[in-house]
């Protein structure tokens, strides 16, 4: 005798009222498992702001001056890109940016930093240049005019400034994400990049406090998400894609070298190569690792997971800014 259909239904929502708990529990179980020695060492710090409102975070910014941060990224329902703003005293605004040619801003919010008198919000070929006081004291639910776009000979994936250089670099993941073949380098210790980061150093008569040109361009690893430099100078690289595992990469410059040059920005630029020779260790951290800026020696970590487009991390207390010491 073949069941019936609503005894059928029943039995299946009686299987899934029971599976989808299990499964909840499993994913925290294996995060936090997986990830002991991040969760040990790290602190929380505060809560992502916009995630139920369906902003996907990307990046991070803390603007020492104010102690505010400042957050980029993207909306789930693909409406404009806004940038959050978290005061010293917790209280979060929401801004939307509308660019030099006068179109709101809906690009993905790859990057987010500041210098001086300026904030700089990554574009598909380059950054828009804002007004630092206009953002930190545009009311909540205004809009932000940006000054300028600065274009770039690469699509930014990540940008931070910190020791008066601005830093800009790409991601790349086979088919997902590819860069232009001229990218991949062999490094002379056998490693293949595939990726590059530019380094424009302060300068009053550049492009809003920086060179227009770069003075160094570093090869670098896939999957970079974001990038920053700690207070006694290692470069720390936030690497992820998907679900899949996301580390902390950490150089040491004492051991970077000059491996030739690269031609950018209409000259023979430095180049150094990021590859074993300058490697230290590598940190593992939960899924879906974003941006990252340091203070002092702690490295804060932005992340995707528990924004409603991934829902994972709403699992694990994922929806909020981590630091690590490194």
């Amino acid at each position: 005798m073949r069941p019936s259909p609503l005894r059928t239904a029943a039995r299946v929502g009686a299987i899934l009222a029971v599976a989808a708990p299990l499964a909840v529990l499993g994913v925290r179980a294996y995060v936090r498992l997986t990830n002991r020695p991040f969760y040990h060492a790290a602190t929380r710090r505060i809560a992502l702001p916009g995630l139920s409102e369906g902003f996907i975070p990307q990046d991070l910014f803390y603007c020492e001056g104010s102690k505010t941060w400042l957050f980029s990224g993207y909306m789930n329902d693909g409406s404009s890109s806004p940038l959050y703003r978290v005061g010293p005293n917790g209280a979060v605004s929401r801004l939307l940016v509308r660019l030099a040619d006068g179109s709101t801003y809906s690009g993905h919010g790859a990057a987010i930093t500041a210098a001086g008198s300026y904030a700089f919000l990554s574009v598909q070929d380059g950054y828009a240049v804002m007004d630092l006081d206009a953002v930190l004291s545009c009311e909540d639910g205004g809009f932000v005019q940006a000054l300028a776009h600065v274009p770039l000979e690469l699509v930014p994936a990540f940008m931070i400034v910190q020791h008066r250089t601005l830093y800009v670099g790409e991601f790349y993941y086979p088919v997902n994400f590819e860069t232009p073949k001229s990218h991949h380098i062999t490094t002379p210790d056998g490693t293949r990049n595939h990726a590059i980061m530019l380094a424009y150093p302060a300068d009053p008569a550049g492009h809003y406090g920086f060179a227009e040109e770069a003075a160094r361009v570093y090869s670098i690893p896939s999957k970079v998400q974001g990038m920053c430099i700690t207070a006694d100078g290692r470069m720390v690289m936030s690497r992820s894609w998907g679900l899949g595992d996301a580390n902390l990469a950490v150089y040491d410059p004492a051991r970077f070298t000059d491996d030739g040059t690269y031609h950018v920005d209409g000259h023979d630029t430095p180049l150094t190569c990021l590859d074993g020779r300058s490697f230290v260790e590598q940190l593992r951290v939960p899924p879906m690792s974003e941006g990252l800026d340091s203070r002092g020696n702690q490295v804060f970590l932005a992340n995707e997971a528990a924004s409603d487009r991934y829902v994972i991390g709403k699992f694990y207390r994922g929806g909020a800014v981590y630091s690590l010491e490194v």
